[in-house]
């Protein structure tokens, strides 16, 4: 998938700070897009090595089952993690 826009000629000649937001919207799209076709083709590996940046709170935050969300929460709480 080609993008319209690059993300260097976006913030061109702009030193932002964290990146302008529309760098981060940029790369963010073609990053599920990539997601996306390794989903197609069963492959989890970079979505998996991806997530293990993820803090563990929000991981918990984006299951959408409570009872194993509280599971997690409690399980943290009883490992000394928050």
């Amino acid at each position: 998938m080609k993008f319209r826009t690059s993300i260097a000629s976006l913030c061109r000649n702009q030193a932002y700070e964290p990146p302008c937001a529309e760098a981060v919207s940029l790369l963010v799209d073609a990053v599920m897009h990539e997601i996306k076709e390794d989903i197609r083709q069963h492959d989890l590996t970079a979505l998996d090595e991806l997530l293990r940046f993820v803090p563990r709170k929000f991981l918990i935050g984006y299951l959408r089952d409570e009872k194993m969300a509280e599971r997690f929460r409690r399980q943290g709480k009883t490992n000394g993690k928050k």
